[in-house]
């Protein structure tokens, strides 16, 4: 909870002299209120899910859930326990799930992606070149793709991510 009220939401505290925010999960009220319920209902997201199943069936009978690959409406008994066993065979013979999160070292490292994030950072007219000395492709995505135990996928896509925002900016301004 301090986390949440200290880090994330400190980026906004900046720009309230000019933009007006609500944010209602940050009320007092709405944070008392929530941890006025049964345990039972907070834990595994259980009320959240529950009011998403009864005010939008019809949208979740379609939505594969990411962990199960099945539809994210109600789970049943059986494939709890399928998936406990599961989660306890893999511990047990240490194998590490990557079901949860994308790998993103190994994603850059594909053909396409590569040379798509090549033909980004490489451009001789890239927008970020305008504010920056360094050569993205030399520096970072070169050694990337070169060498496995080098791992520079999060500033490849940060400097993805600030070719395209300056891009937009620049267009749509």
């Amino acid at each position: 909870m301090m986390r949440g009220r200290r880090f994330i939401n400190y980026g906004t505290v900046n720009l309230l002299p000019w933009i007006n925010q609500r944010k209602p999960f940050f009320d007092n009220d709405v944070i008392e209120l929530v941890f006025s319920l049964p345990d039972e209902y907070r834990q595994n997201n259980g009320l959240y899910s529950s009011m998403l199943q009864k005010y939008f069936p019809a949208y979740f009978r379609d939505i594969p859930w990411q962990q199960t690959g099945r539809p994210a409406a109600k789970i049943n008994t059986a494939d709890k326990i399928k998936n406990k066993m599961a989660k306890m065979l893999r511990e047990f013979m240490g194998v590490e799930s990557t079901s949860n999160y994308t790998d993103y070292p190994s994603w850059i490292r594909e053909k396409r992606i590569a040379d798509q994030l090549g033909a980004i950072l490489g451009n001789e007219e890239a927008a970020y070149k305008t504010f920056s000395q360094e050569d993205f492709v030399y520096e970072l995505l070169s050694p990337h793709l070169e060498t496995r135990n080098v791992d520079n996928s999060i500033k490849i896509l940060r400097a993805a991510t600030i070719e395209f925002y300056l891009k937009e900016l620049v267009y749509t301004s």
